[in-house]
């Protein structure tokens, strides 16, 4: 006969049929995975001991010590009797952590993957976090023009360390080019003057950083002219899929001349 004991996120999904074997002594600790571990430290981690009697408190204290090192997503307890006596067989499923965070492909973009986001460098793996992380290389290529770009996660996982590389194929595709510039709001000076300033320009290539520097650009033609309060900021990027074009809309309210 084999008893199973379930547990994940350290709650039971059976606690009665440790009952069946309440007081009979263990004979035999034993530790399995289907992936490679090491076992020795364990046994110390572990609330029972060989020759000592069974009882569903120090099963459920030892499972809760496996969780709190932070080794394991999951682990199963079957208590067996054989030949040797009373069996009790530790099922484990290790974590895998994060070790290695990589760009390859159309390197096009100037920020390494660790200038763009903090990365979970020892942390548990989680295929959230691979999918987030994918998400930031992909902004980071569409504020540099990149519209088209597709990023693509390769997975590896190394059994024998329990560690996890992550190489993002990136794909770029051509730059997007500014279709039109509008600005909306209550800029007061003329719009023409305000476009004069920037450096983008309608048929040049999109990228994010000179469109940062353009607003700043008008900020400082603003407060040149008395309006110290004036309110600018990008108020939507629309990119079309088929021309791969961008529209820019900058949001000007000028608020009130300041006179000095």
């Amino acid at each position: 006969p084999c008893i199973l004991f379930l547990f994940s996120s350290l709650q039971a999904t059976s606690g009665a049929p440790a009952d069946k074997y309440a007081g009979l002594t263990i004979a035999l600790i034993e530790f399995s995975s289907t992936d490679s571990i090491k076992t020795d430290h364990l046994y110390k981690t572990i609330n029972i001991s060989v020759g000592q009697t069974l009882n569903s408190g120090d099963i459920r204290r030892s499972i809760e010590n496996l969780y709190k090192t932070k080794e394991f997503s999951y682990v199963e307890v079957d208590a067996e009797i054989r030949e040797e006596g009373l069996v009790i067989t530790f099922k484990l499923t290790p974590n895998f952590f994060f070790a290695d965070f990589r760009i390859s492909g159309d390197l096009v973009i100037k920020p390494t993957i660790s200038n763009l986001v903090q990365l979970p460098i020892g942390e548990i793996y989680s295929h959230k976090a691979v999918e987030d992380l994918s998400s930031s290389v992909l902004r980071a290529y569409r504020d540099a023009g990149y519209y088209r770009a597709a990023v693509h996660p390769d997975i590896q996982f190394l059994q024998e360390s329990h560690l996890v590389n992550v190489n993002y194929r990136a794909q770029a595709g051509p730059r997007a080019t500014i279709e039109k510039i509008e600005i909306t709001g209550s800029p007061q000076l003329d719009v023409k003057e305000i476009l004069a300033v920037m450096k983008l320009r309608p048929g040049r290539s999109y990228r994010g950083v000179k469109l940062r520097k353009d607003l700043e650009r008008i900020r400082k033609l603003y407060s040149g002219r008395g309006f110290l309060n004036a309110n600018i900021r990008l108020e939507s990027i629309h990119f079309e899929e088929k021309t791969n074009t961008v529209q820019i809309t900058i949001l000007v309210d000028s608020g009130s001349f300041v006179y000095i």
